[in-house]
């Protein structure tokens, strides 16, 4: 039998039974999550997003539909920038995301997803986007605090957000400091952020010297977060659970804040729906 498939029934069974015979806390609303995670194939999200870049907090929306194994995303934004289109398949290309710019220089460019361009204003990479990075940072976390992670979670039981009953979760990381590293060979910020689970941005900011994400001088020392953040103000759909927001705070304040809408776990993707001849997409 396929592992996903056991795994998918595994999940199913967890969810009607969980909670069944034991009082909800903030692990157990967290456990699911990541074994929801483990299961997720496909996604189709509107994610509305604000980051944090110097003193000023940046504020968009966008539509994203995501296939993983191989990683496939389109995502169209709706503001600032509206017909603004990116769309990446893993291994074509050369590894290249397409993007429809819908502005100046008024052509479809071929943009490496590391790259200045493609990263501007933005706190995480195209490989970061939709739900499991992040919720890979929460696994990190819980599973490197392993008995004492309890005691920094704080379960405030159930309420509404936009129509969706939601378990409402707080996470404080006392300890959050930033500590040197030593880069190695090979290293750039997007391979510690997977390595540490913390944000590429951050240490970006945090290291003024630092002037690309694609490039670390191996042997010098820099500066990175010992976690990813401070605090994660979560909210949790009770049904599916998944993420429907979350508000995520470093050392200064409120750090990047994300609100899930419109979430579809099982979308009815075809091949057009990551083929750049999509009539309805712009790419042409």
């Amino acid at each position: 039998m396929h592992l996903k498939f056991i795994i998918a029934i595994v999940f199913v069974w967890i969810l009607n039974t969980s909670f069944d015979n034991s009082p909800i806390d903030g692990a157990h609303v967290l456990e699911q999550v990541f074994l929801r995670n483990k299961t997720m194939q496909k996604v189709s999200v509107t994610i509305h997003m604000k980051e944090r870049f110097g003193n000023k907090m940046l504020d968009k929306q966008s539509v994203f539909k995501i296939e993983y194994n191989p990683m496939k995303i389109y995502l169209k934004q709706q503001f600032p920038d509206p017909q603004f289109e990116v769309l990446f398949i893993e291994g074509q290309n050369d590894n290249k995301a397409i993007v429809n710019p819908n502005s100046f220089p008024w052509m479809i460019l071929k943009l490496d997803p590391l790259g200045s361009i493609m990263r501007k204003d933005n706190h995480h990479s195209i490989y970061a986007s939709g739900y499991s990075f992040f919720i890979d940072v929460l696994e990190h976390l819980y599973d490197k605090y392993k008995g004492n992670f309890n005691s920094m979670l704080t379960y405030e039981g159930l309420t509404q957000y936009s129509g969706v009953e939601c378990h409402k979760i707080v996470v404080n990381l006392p300890n959050f400091v930033y500590i040197p590293y030593k880069v190695q060979p090979g290293e750039n910020l997007e391979i510690l952020a997977h390595k540490f689970f913390i944000s590429d941005y951050m240490v970006m900011e945090k290291n003024p010297e630092i002037k690309s994400f694609e490039e670390l001088k191996a042997g010098t020392t820099i500066m990175i977060p010992s976690d990813y953040a401070k605090v994660f103000i979560l909210l949790i759909d009770a049904k599916n659970f998944t993420p429907v927001t979350a508000k995520i705070y470093d050392d200064k304040g409120l750090y990047e804040e994300y609100d899930y809408l419109n979430v579809n776990l099982s979308p009815s993707f075809t091949n057009l729906d990551f083929d750049r001849n999509n009539p309805t997409y712009g790419f042409k």
